[in-house]
């Protein structure tokens, strides 16, 4: 029996031992979990502190940026409402976790002001507390400008760990914390659990035998797993590893962070080793080593460490490891360390995309043109690649016209080079263009569920189907991402792409902003620069700060514009000259008014005039502090005056020689009007620039005043040039709003006949640039065409004529109009060229029995376009052929409601309305298409534009019109093939289609009229398309009591019912016509050029008082045959001129 007591005395003894020595190993590792838990703990607060300064400093800086032209209180309560709304939305980390955001009172001494509530689930926030309360330790070292972590109170009497950093850009307080009974909680239920177990193994042991050894065992390895359940809720993983062995331990909780069971795998450094992500494992390892090395040599306790792991499923995690040593040998080398691992994935992925952001944000706000975005989207691609976002393609898609969009595509796939096209008629454009237009972003996360448009068939990875794609629209364009992986991108991946958009769109305003910044500079530049004035400004010492690039060479400086610069007009000129120069300036600082005064200036030895327009820069206090002018070299004009009265002196002694000085005088003066008007130019045009752009009224009048002086300065130009002239120039030019274009356009149908009989392309080109109304003489310029092109024709067999007409604009009301007439014919050898425009001069060797002529044309050409103030010139090769250039510089510009329409008379448009229709308009000019749309603006009728035969026919399969305008010839499938399938489809044979064109020949019409319900030559009036509508369409006439008018069969319209419109005026016109036989006769008889001109210019004049249109046709026609001296066809045309007055009579006893 005492026996067995002794035995149990020992065998308890034995138990208690055990248990003691388990406690003692249970405190020891809970000892260093905890700290390595707290440092853990501290680094996430320093880390989640950092990176929310960061965050918080970078919206106060860009809401800083944004408001700059506002006020700092805008920007502050932009930014508080972002950082409030963002931490109303915020989870917290832990149970506890928090962030608080304070700064210090203007209206307690030495208080702190809570900007956001300080815990959570309370929407609250605190009052202000003084600045020296214990509760408020951490935020009291935030605002003093330090950075840490700290043990203290807060606000509520909590012991929290807390991390400040301070926001040196708003001048805050920011606090990271969490209870530090959180983070105890954990350790403090695995030691009483511990000791609770210790108590009852020790209580058991004392009333069982041995027997209960094993039971009593098995409640220690239930300890282990309530210690293990403690550090999962914790979310730490625990490692134990022997350095000499190798041997290692990882805890449930380490293996389950990676994906495996407990004992999946082997328990050792290797294993630790090999799940290291290739790119970390050598740091990784050196790092341990060296602390190993560190710990042998000065006893280094801790370490802690950073590295990516491989998971299970292939993913990657980051990790960061801490750790201690608990055993070393008797030389103190490590043996034995014990630490934990903490899954910091999240926080690196968040640092990783605030880094990414940046990155990207440095990159596309480097930019300086769309041309350097290769840069910007490698940066992009890479930035894919670091944040381990899977994709098959990415592209970018910027439209580059955001008003009529179409997309420059850039592609890349991760093993791809990078490439750029531009391929608007891919499949995808048009949705891509719809996805921008939305602004949403478009997920389709499986296409072969859901496939919207159409992209699995376009979309393929080789043989393998693209299943995912996500477009994200930004201010101009989308950014795209595809996989062969159904549901590839998650959730966050989403919104960092979204975050990505967001600074794209940032970038590309930027450089729409830059652009349109460097454009007006640009032009400001431009216009200062190539001026021929002197563009200069003065301080208020009179030295100079700017001038324009031509400064120092008009006034013969042998210097830069930049050595000018900080020189005064004592450092230039002659001290008498400058002195004039000083006292000018002077008047204008001391008046504060705009002055124009004429300045003498030496150049290369001799006085030149300058007319000067200076005025004064005032400061924001009104002030002047600096002067400003333009001054333009008027030498030219006085010398002029001067030659003037000499040449008038000369007249009255020397009547023979008056006519050779006018005409030097002529020609001195065209000469220096140009040189004279093109600075003027300048002068008015950057007065004008000037005036939109300055808002100041005083500075507005400042500018009136310099282009008061400046058009007074044109007006006795003007005055100088009416002194002289020409005394032979009888012919007067009548300029009016002319419809350029039109005229152009006429040139076809009237040579239409000759360059058919010689078979002959004539082809028309007309530059959009051309202002559409201009103040011309019609006439005139119509007589320069005829001459020009006649002369082509004759002188060409085969091959073709170009008409080319284009213009350039001058300032908001004039244009330079340039036209060209070029032929393949003969051509003109090099020393005839210059003859070619002299009276009675012809080509030497030329034909006359073969071409005729009288050798006038080209110098009555060359002389019209003189006066009308233009030049003409030639180029030519024989054999090959020849083109005359003529340009007429500085004509006015006039608005389109000014051209006359004189050949409407004959029906009121705007007294006529039509029932709703729809109209096809098939032609592949877009400048004949806005004629029609401009003709028929206002009449309710729809209109349908295609630009040959094949998108008309497409167009009336889709929506069939009412009627169709069909030009002839076009691209693709001209107007006659088209019409012809159409009227061979029963289903469309009924439409009336009317045909369009200047391209038809005689033996062409009646092609034409078989097939067509209509037709109209180019040029055509609006009363003429008007007119022809009426055969088709329902139609009525305002004010009228009628009802709509049904549109007539084709066959039983003229075309324009102008007899019955004038009926009641046939009489009258009939009897003017009468009176108009006797001069018929006479000019008939003798065919002298200038009494047909006048003879046909009354027949006209009659045609369009009277409204009738063959007859005012006649006259026109008779008065272009004039011009060209075609005899021949003089004779016939006057020949019918009973016919149309017997036809009148006809009418009206019908």
């Amino acid at each position: 029996m005492a026996g067995m007591i002794s035995s149990r005395q020992i065998q308890l003894r034995s138990v208690v031992i055990l248990t003691a020595v388990i406690l003692s190993v249970v405190a020891a590792g809970s000892i260093v979990l905890y700290r390595t838990t707290l440092e853990s703990r501290k680094e996430q607060l320093v880390e989640l502190a950092r990176s929310q300064a960061r965050m918080m400093e970078a919206v106060a800086k860009f809401d800083a940026f944004f408001f700059s032209d506002g006020t700092e209180g805008a920007s502050r309560a932009a930014t508080l409402s972002q950082i409030r709304e963002s931490h109303r939305k915020y989870t917290g980390f832990g149970e506890t976790g928090e962030i608080v955001l304070a700064e210090l009172t203007e209206f307690q001494e030495d208080g702190i002001v809570f900007l956001l509530p300080t815990r959570r689930n309370d929407f609250r926030i605190p009052e202000p507390v003084p600045l020296h309360s214990d509760l408020a330790v951490p935020m009291r070292l935030a605002l003093s400008g330090k950075s840490g972590v700290v043990e203290a109170l807060d606000l509520s009497g909590y012991t929290v760990l807390a991390a400040y950093e301070y926001l040196p850009f708003l001048e805050m307080g920011l606090v990271a914390k969490i209870d530090k009974s959180e983070i105890i909680k954990p350790f403090v239920r695995a030691w009483i659990i511990s000791g609770l177990i210790a108590a009852l193994v020790i209580v058991v042991a004392a009333l069982l035998n041995a027997k209960t050894v094993g039971p009593l065992i098995q409640r220690v390895y239930d300890s282990e797993e309530r210690l293990n359940l403690a550090m999962a809720t914790s979310g730490v993983g625990l490692w134990d590893l022997n350095v000499h062995t190798g041997k290692t331990y990882f805890s449930p909780q380490y293996m389950a962070m990676l994906g495996y069971g407990p004992e999946e795998l082997p328990h050792s450094y290797e294993t630790w080793r090999n799940m290291l992500h290739p790119e970390d494992r050598e740091q990784s390892e050196a790092t341990f080593q060296q602390f190993l090395q560190r710990s042998a040599e000065t006893g280094e306790q801790f370490f802690d460490l950073e590295f990516r792991l491989r998971t299970k499923e292939g993913g990657v995690l980051w990790i960061l490891a801490r750790g201690g040593i608990i055993e070393r040998d008797s030389n103190g080398n490590p043996v034995r360390l014990i630490g934990t691992q903490v899954n910091i994935t999240e926080r690196k992925r968040h640092e990783l995309q605030d880094a990414a952001v940046q990155r990207l944000r440095n990159s596309i706000w480097a930019l300086k043109g769309t041309e350097g975005f290769t840069a910007t989207f490698t940066a992009i691609l890479e930035i894919l690649k670091d944040l381990q976002i899977d994709y098959n393609v990415c592209g970018i898609n910027v439209l580059d016209d955001l008003d009529d969009p179409s997309v420059i595509y850039m592609r890349n796939k991760p093993d791809h080079m990078l490439t750029e096209e531009i391929r608007p008629e891919l499949p995808w454009t048009q949705f891509i263009v719809d996805i921008w237009k939305n602004q949403e972003i478009a997920y389709r996360p499986d296409l072969s569920r859901e496939d919207p448009f159409g992209e699995s068939v376009f979309f393929r990875d080789g043989v393998k189907p693209v299943r995912c794609v996500i477009d994200i629209p930004f201010s101009h364009g989308t950014l795209a991402l595809n996989s062969t992986e159904p549901n590839a991108f998650a959730d966050w991946q989403i919104e960092f792409l979204q975050e990505m958009a967001d600074v794209l769109s940032e970038g590309f305003r930027r450089l729409d902003d830059l652009r349109a910044l460097e454009q007006s500079e640009e032009f400001l530049n431009s216009v200062i620069n190539n001026s021929t004035a002197l563009i200069y400004s003065k301080d208020l010492e009179g030295r100079y700060f700017l001038v324009n690039d031509r400064w120092a060479e008009i006034l013969g400086l042998k210097m830069t514009k930049e050595e000018v610069i900080g020189k005064t007009d004592y450092d230039l000129f002659l001290p008498e000259i400058a002195d004039v120069l000083r006292q000018n300036d002077r008047a204008v600082i001391d008046s504060q008014t705009a002055m124009s005064e004429e300045e003498e200036v030496e150049i290369e030895g001799k006085l030149h005039t300058f007319i000067s327009v200076k005025f004064p820069v005032l400061g924001t206090d009104g002030e002047p502090i600096a002067t400003c002018a333009i001054s333009t070299d008027i030498t030219a004009i006085k010398e002029a005056e001067q030659e003037l009265l000499e040449a008038k002196e000369a007249a009255e002694l020397a009547a023979h020689t008056a006519e050779a000085a006018n005409r030097s005088k002529s020609t001195f003066l065209a000469n220096m009007s140009h040189e004279i008007r093109t600075p003027m130019n300048a002068i008015l045009g950057f007065t004008e620039i000037l005036q939109r752009l300055v808002a100041d009224v005083q500075q507005k009048n400042y500018l009136d005043s310099i282009q008061m002086s400046g058009k007074s300065l044109l007006t006795l130009i003007n005055d100088i040039l009416d002194l002289s002239k020409v005394e032979a120039g009888k012919l007067e030019l009548e300029y009016r709003p002319t419809d350029s274009r039109s005229l152009f356009q006429e040139m076809e149908t009237i040579f239409s006949q000759r360059v058919s009989q010689k078979n002959l392309d004539f082809q028309i080109d007309i530059s959009s640039d051309l202002p559409p109304a201009l103040v011309l003489d019609e006439t005139r310029l119509r007589q320069v065409l005829i001459n020009l092109i006649g002369n082509a024709v004759k002188f060409t067999d085969q091959g073709d004529i170009k008409l080319a007409a284009s213009g350039v604009q001058r300032g908001l009301h004039r244009a330079d109009m340039s036209f060209s007439v070029k032929d393949t014919g003969v051509g003109i050898p090099p020393d005839q060229q210059g003859k070619v425009f002299g009276a009675f001069e012809q080509r030497e060797g030329q034909s006359v029995n073969e071409y005729g002529g009288t050798g006038l044309g080209l110098a009555i050409t060359k002389r019209l376009v003189e006066m009308m103030g233009g030049e003409i010139s030639v180029e030519s090769e024989v054999g090959k052929g020849s083109i005359f250039h003529v340009v007429l510089k500085n004509v006015e510009i006039a608005a389109e409601d000014t051209l006359t329409g004189e050949d409407a008379a004959t029906l009121d448009v705007d007294a006529l309305t039509f029932a709703p229709a729809t109209i096809l308009v098939a032609d592949d000019v877009a400048v004949n298409r806005d004629l029609v749309k401009g003709y028929l603006d206002g009449y309710g009728l729809t209109l349908i534009e295609a630009e040959n035969g094949q998108e008309a026919i497409e167009f009336v399969h889709q929506t069939p019109p009412d009627l169709i305008l069909m030009d002839i010839k076009m691209p693709v499938l001209d107007g006659y093939t088209a019409t012809r399938r159409l009227k061979a489809d029963p289903a469309y044979r009924e439409i009336p289609i009317v045909a369009l064109t200047a391209s038809v020949m005689r033996e062409t019409e009646e092609e034409l009229s078989q097939v067509c319900d209509g037709f109209l030559k180019k040029p055509l009036t609006q009363v003429e398309l008007v007119a022809e509508l009426t055969c088709f369409l329902q139609h009525s006439l305002i004010g009228k009591e009628t009802d709509l008018v049904e549109a007539t069969a084709p066959g039983d319209s003229p075309g324009v019912a102008l007899a019955e419109i004038a009926l009641e005026k046939l009489p009258q016109l009939i009897e003017q016509l009468e009176t108009h036989r006797a001069a018929w006769q006479t000019v008939s008889d003798t065919l002298t050029i200038n009494e047909v001109e006048e003879f046909a210019a009354s027949v006209q004049k009659l045609g369009k008082e009277f409204g009738y249109t063959p007859l005012s046709t006649w006259g026109e026609e008779l008065q272009n045959q004039v011009l060209t001296f075609d005899m021949a066809a003089m004779e016939q045309t006057l020949a019918g001129f009973p016919a149309h007055i017997e036809e009148l009579k006809s009418k009206i006893a019908s």
